[in-house]
């Protein structure tokens, strides 16, 4: 809303925005025009684009953003503080642009009474689009009008899908590097520290052999135990990183032996139920899923 604009929001090269802010300024007092200030203040934290008109069109006050746009073309200079809002539609008619005439239809309409919110094609397909919404002041009437531009949402709609696109495709590879990651762990620990384990033990059972006395056979013994359940626990780890029963018989297949083979080492009943369609993509998500079970 606005009750009384301060002078300076208009420039010398306007003379009727200025003598229009004047009568304001003059008709409602210093109460109503400092109200008018804060109105101004509350729009210029808006990020859109927002004016406020005169009962005839003619624009008041506007909001920084509202400026900026005034100021990029040349065109939007007609809306510019001081200038009239229908008559920035009625020279867009003049150059030939589809649609003005529309607008100004909706203009009258709205002056009338009606409602409006106007969309039409500019340069380049642009599409703008002003809402307006009226308010009455001390007997006078005043009209907020909220410009957008709707290709540029629209735009920045894209801009946003492309954008979770993107983002989808980058923690898809990020979970196959770490699954990529698994693999070369399972087979290095395969090829290196389980071959190490295994020389070890043919050691320790050689030196088994060679033990001449009871405590040093049992030390031996004892040694080859604890190595024969690090070697286990190796195997096991090596088989979360890299499961290869997956590939060969699917997640339905993998799981369904990873339960029976776990029922038969600690003798436990277990009952597996696996619903849905087993696509064996072998996909890390699988292996994610198996590393749960």
């Amino acid at each position: 809303m606005l009750f009384g604009v301060r002078s300076e929001i208009t420039s010398a090269s306007e003379p009727s925005g200025a003598a229009n802010v004047q009568n304001l300024s003059s008709r409602y007092g210093s109460e109503e025009s400092a109200l008018g200030s804060a109105v101004r203040a509350l729009i210029d934290g808006l990020p859109g684009p927002i004016a406020v008109t005169s009962a005839d069109w003619r624009i008041l006050i506007a909001n920084r953003a509202w400026i900026d746009r005034a100021e990029e073309e040349q065109r939007c200079a007609l809306l510019s503080i001081g200038h009239n809002f229908r008559f920035y539609w009625l020279w867009l008619q003049m150059t030939g642009l589809a649609g003005a005439q529309d607008a100004i239809d909706q203009l009258d309409q709205f002056t009338a009474g009606g409602g409006l919110q106007a969309q039409v094609h500019g340069r380049e397909d642009e599409q703008q689009r002003f809402c307006l919404s009226r308010f009455d002041f001390l007997g006078g009437r005043y009209t907020i009008v909220a410009r957008s531009n709707a290709g540029e949402i629209e735009r920045l709609r894209r801009q946003n899908r492309a954008l979770n696109v993107s983002l989808m495709k980058a923690e898809t590879r990020l979970v196959q590097v770490h699954e990529d990651e698994r693999v070369r762990l399972a087979r290095d620990l395969h090829d290196t520290a389980a071959q190490h384990l295994i020389g070890m033990n043919l050691m320790l059972g050689k030196m088994k052999v060679m033990a001449t006395d009871v405590v040093s056979a049992k030390a031996v013994a004892d040694l080859s135990e604890l190595l024969g359940q690090f070697h286990k626990d190796l195997r096991g780890l090596t088989y979360l990183l890299h499961p290869p029963q997956i590939g060969e018989h699917g997640l339905h297949g993998a799981i369904a032996r990873l339960c029976d083979g776990f029922a038969q080492r600690t003798g436990l009943s277990i009952d597996a139920r696996i619903y849905g369609e087993d696509r064996r993509r072998n996909s890390p998500a699988e292996g994610a899923a198996y590393r749960i079970v």
